[in-house]
């Protein structure tokens, strides 16, 4: 059945979902009173440590189940052809399991930027859209000993305990479930994170990377359903009276739901009734081509669009020149791959920055010597920072940069490196250049769970979006008329997860178990 917004009337086909997004009292429920103050957990240092026999369990669980996958891959290849899979697609989905460094790279798809080129694919094949999160990117793996596990991109690991589960169903297999998801903070529920699932690489003890993306939608769902969802409603039938307050709070703990996923023709209701609704920080969407498997590394058929100003990048940061004691000339540096060892990962600068020295953030402690404070905190270790383009943005060194940028371009490549050795900070432009060469980066954050900076072919897609990308009023056009609808409407109405008959919908999926 439709799904119905209590605030609005609007009716939304939604994928298989468990959280509820649109219910107010979700948060009055799980026992939090709105006019308390709750302490703030950190996200990228969030759960109880591991010993190295448990990290290398999971790494070599992992690597375990990616590699049986893989084969799986090459053993089904021609009937997962006759399925409907494209045979570039199959091929590549191969050659990016042949090409992981299991002991460094963290195997989770990753998205690529939104760029005008994939308005085609979007209105040509059928996506699933759900908002972009703006958490911490996690694995969540249980084992068969009622352990969880977080897995950040730098193969971080730590134990997290769900605040509710059924552990009754034994599974004879290691690991019983990967998800793919992220850690937020609610606003009004700062003191246990909540794991957002979007995907899933394995359920219940079977893989499911080789499904498409709304069968691993369907595989997720029953599990958190029947495993959490249903206890955590019995816990909150049990406690809705009861004032927590003087409760202790055990500690690591997580509640898990579903991420809510439509279909591409509510683009315009998710950015105009459902974003500003949101508990938590947003940033943009997400595209995920529904016939598609799971595969590791940078997938082409996950769309991330993010609205211009929060387009983004994360740099390593050096400071290559000083002048007079007062003003910096940083790089920003991307990172590219050896061509004689693709394992070996080679710094790149791609572009510089320079901060607006007058203008103190929240904390009184200016740009500049927030960056000077993290390179003299993390020496010999590398400083990962996030970073937006303010077009606006007229420092008079960031406008000599720019300037610089294209009196040294050979080939629509500009010599970065010349720049950086031929920079003066006391050159002097004329008004019309002042206005023809604005436009710079800005330091948003310290991105102190990353050690890699974006790859420079990653970045340089970023800036295309941002300077060809699409607007809100374009993407919003583009899924109203998109050809997208392929007759799917009765598919994909379903109950909300409460009420779905979750035995009825396994039986119709055959999974391969490792």
């Amino acid at each position: 059945m439709e799904q119905l917004d209590i605030n609005t009337g609007h009716h939304f086909n939604r994928i298989p979902l468990v959280r509820n997004q649109f219910d107010p009292s979700r948060h009055d429920i799980l026992s939090l009173n709105k006019g308390d103050s709750q302490p703030q957990v950190n996200l990228e240092t969030y759960g109880k440590g591991t010993s190295k026999e448990e990290q290398d369990f999971i790494r070599a669980e992992l690597k375990k189940i990616f590699s049986i996958t893989k084969d799986q891959f090459k053993k089904d290849y021609h009937q997962l052809l006759q399925t409907g899979y494209d045979q570039d697609l199959l091929n590549k989905i191969i050659k990016a399991f042949e090409l992981r460094d299991w002991g460094k790279d963290f195997p989770g798809a990753q998205p690529v930027s939104f760029q005008q080129k994939d308005v085609y694919q979007l209105q040509q094949n059928k996506y699933i859209v759900c908002e972009k999160t703006d958490g911490l990117r996690y694995f969540l793996i249980e084992t068969n000993k009622e352990e969880f596990f977080i897995v950040d991109r730098q193969f971080n690991i730590r134990k997290v305990k769900p605040r509710d589960c059924d552990f009754r169903q034994k599974k004879n297999t290691l690991i019983v479930n990967i998800f793919d998801g992220e850690l937020v903070l609610d606003k009004f529920q700062q003191d246990v994170p909540i794991y957002l699932v979007f995907d899933a690489m394995l359920v219940n003890g079977y893989s499911c990377m080789m499904q498409n993306f709304q069968q691993r939608l369907i595989n997720a769902h029953n599990e958190v359903k029947r495993r959490i969802r249903e206890p955590q409603i019995l816990r909150l039938q049990n406690t809705k009276n009861i004032n927590s307050n003087g409760q202790v709070q055990a500690k690591n703990v997580v509640d898990i739901y579903m991420k809510d996923m439509f279909e591409v023709k509510y683009v315009q209701d998710i950015i105009q009734k459902i974003i500003p609704r949101l508990q938590h920080d947003n940033d943009g969407l997400i595209f995920t081509q529904d016939q598609c498997p799971y595969y590791p590394g940078t997938c082409q058929e996950i769309l991330k669009w993010k609205p211009k100003h929060l387009n983004s990048i994360d740099f390593v940061i050096k400071m290559i020149s000083c002048h007079r004691n007062s003003e910096y000339l940083w790089g920003l540096y991307t990172y590219t791959k050896d061509k004689m060892n693709p394992n070996i990962k080679q710094l790149q600068l791609f572009d510089f920055i320079f901060f607006e020295y007058h203008q103190s953030d929240p904390h009184d402690v200016n740009d500049n010597e927030r960056m000077r404070a993290l390179m003299q905190s993390q020496i010999g270790k590398p400083v990962v920072i996030e970073c937006s383009w303010d077009e606006y943005y007229n420092h008079p060194h960031q406008l000599v940069c720019n300037k610089l940028k294209q009196e040294f371009t050979v080939l629509d490549n500009p010599n970065i490196d010349a720049i950086a050795q031929n920079f003066r900070f006391d050159i002097l432009l004329r008004d019309q250049e002042k206005m023809k060469f604005r436009g710079g980066w800005r330091f948003l954050k310290h991105r102190s769970e990353r050690v890699d900076p974006n790859a420079t072919k990653s970045a340089k897609s970023v800036l295309n979006s941002i300077h060809n990308g699409l607007e809100q009023e374009d993407l919003i056009i583009i899924c109203n008329d998109s050809q997208n609808d392929f007759n799917r409407g009765s598919d994909i109405k379903r109950k909300r997860s409460e009420d779905d008959n979750a035995e009825n919908v396994r039986k119709q999926i055959e999974v391969e178990e490792y």
